[in-house]
């Protein structure tokens, strides 16, 4: 008669071994070698049967009670088995132009697939620009030259180094466009394979020590090179050939935003109602790179359409707007004299300027990806008497500036800078005229201990026009030295 067996379930299984062999009170304390066998001896023994398989394609399926131990044993033989065991190796896929749908794998060694996956993203990065700089002008291939010409006589300080080492403990330093290995060398020559299997066994350990106290210093040198590369990338971005359309250029703070974006080797287009002094300005910034000037009133819609097809005319594209325009009168008389026809001619240019500047920029900078800044000005925030008009245009140019922010995003960002007291006169003449220097109480009275200056601003707006600020919009940025912070009460 055959035996019969009787199913043990999980919660009787204490009864059938003495449980002071056991120094845990639940699975979950079980030691991984301490404690291999808990009354699950044939169990354990056919879980490693089964890790021992040589077969790649072979499986293993643990079955049973839960709270068993079973997924804990297993777990920890397999950890076991894999100490023991080398990694496996990565694998890339690479897409197959003759075959699309059948691509082809790439076997590489243990943890190099991040490596590859890294190289290959800054090679991306390094195409999305080298691809649009076929385009560029000649000034920006000289610059670009500079650069490369910089990078590569770091690199090569850094390889030559490198080579004087690896020679010093007879190795041999190979560079090639796949990149920098090292290989063992004797009299300067490859050593043959007949050779090295002459060597002893202390030989051939010397040999792999110094190799290996060699790979660290290539390692380290190859990080040097990534480094290297890494600000090669970001200096050419800060060239890449972005457009910006600067209106009231011809002087003050537009002309000096206008100078300091054409040094970042950004193309500005300046836009001025004074057709003589912005033509004259942008003659004077023309030394610095691509400046072009058009002549437009930016309260009038139809000069703001023609403008903004006259940029995409001469540069193609168009990446910022800074709102500069503005009629600087802070103070209009009392509020019962204040003419309507003053109160509209304010507005139309510090606020329906912006606005009609927005309006018919906004689809080409959504194509671009590009930023509007408008300068608006503390008076939008804090007053003086008799300065209604002022005012209220900057405070609606702080308002409009969020409100596009959330109409034109994610494409295009909005922000706002309200300036305090900017000394603009140096950038009112032509040239460096000689100008009136401030009061010592001038200064004093600011937080910083100064009055601000152009470059102030023209600074500010580069950084709200670049991607550093990707995560900003919708703001308004007060620039004023602390004024505004500041609290004061009459002596």
């Amino acid at each position: 008669m055959a035996n019969k067996f009787r199913e043990l379930a999980a919660k009787d299984l204490r009864f059938h071994f003495d449980p002071k062999r056991v120094e845990v009170n639940s699975t979950k304390e079980l030691h991984p070698v301490k404690h291999r066998v808990v009354g699950q001896k044939r169990a354990v023994e056919a879980i490693k049967f089964g890790i021992g398989m040589a077969d790649p394609e072979y499986n293993i399926y643990v079955a049973g009670s839960t709270d068993t131990g079973a997924t804990y044993m297993s777990r920890a033989l397999l950890e076991e088995v894999a100490k023991e065991q080398s990694a496996p190796p990565d694998w890339c896929y690479v897409y197959n132009f003759k075959e699309p749908d059948k691509p082809c794998a790439l076997k590489l060694p243990t943890g190099h697939g991040k490596h590859l996956k890294k190289a290959m993203d800054k090679l991306i990065e390094a195409l999305n620009i080298d691809i649009p700089a076929v385009f560029s002008t000649d000034d920006y291939r000289y610059k670009d030259q500079v650069l490369r010409q910089e990078f590569e006589n770091k690199r090569r300080k850094i390889i030559d180094g490198l080579r004087e080492k690896v020679e010093a403990e007879s190795f041999l330093l190979q560079v090639d466009p796949q990149g920098i290995s090292i290989i063992p060398g004797k009299d300067g020559n490859i050593l043959p394979p007949e050779e090295l299997a002459k060597y002893t066994p202390e030989e051939k350990k010397a040999l792999r020590d110094r190799g290996d106290r060699l790979s660290v210093e290539m390692n380290q040198a190859l990080g040097e090179i990534g480094g290297l590369e890494s600000e090669y990338v970001e200096q050419r971005k800060a060239l890449e050939h972005k457009v910006a359309l600067i209106t009231g250029a011809a002087r003050g703070i537009g002309k000096a935003v206008s100078a300091h974006l054409l040094d970042l080797g950004c193309r500005v287009v300046m836009i001025d109602v004074d057709a003589d002094r912005g033509a004259t300005a942008a003659g004077e910034l023309r030394a610095r790179g691509e400046a072009d000037f058009v002549n437009a009133d930016v309260g009038d819609e139809e000069a703001v359409r023609q403008a903004v097809d006259r940029v995409i005319e001469l540069s193609g594209s168009l990446h910022g707007l800074v709102n500069n325009a503005g009629i600087a009168q802070h103070h209009t008389g009392p509020v019962s004299e204040l003419e309507l026809e003053r109160w509209n001619q304010i507005l139309r240019t510090n606020l329906t300027g912006a606005f009609l500047c927005a309006k018919h920029a906004a689809e080409p900078l959504r194509r671009g990806g590009g930023a509007i800044v408008n300068i608006a000005s503390t008076r939008a925030i804090m007053s003086e008497p008799q300065s209604e008009a002022y005012a209220a245009s900057k405070g609606g140019l702080v308002a409009l500036s969020h409100a596009l922010a959330i109409s034109l995003g994610p494409q295009v960002r909005v922000n706002c800078i309200s300036p305090g007291w900017i000394d603009t006169r140096s950038w009112d003449t032509a040239g460096n005229a000689d100008v009136e220097l401030l009061r010592p109480i001038d200064h004093a009275q600011h937080p910083v201990g100064r009055v601000g200056t152009p470059e102030d601003v023209a600074r500010l707006v580069a950084y709200l026009l670049s991607s550093s600020s990707g995560f900003l919009t919708g703001q308004n940025v007060v620039l004023d030295g602390g004024m505004t912070r500041r609290m004061i009460y009459e002596p």
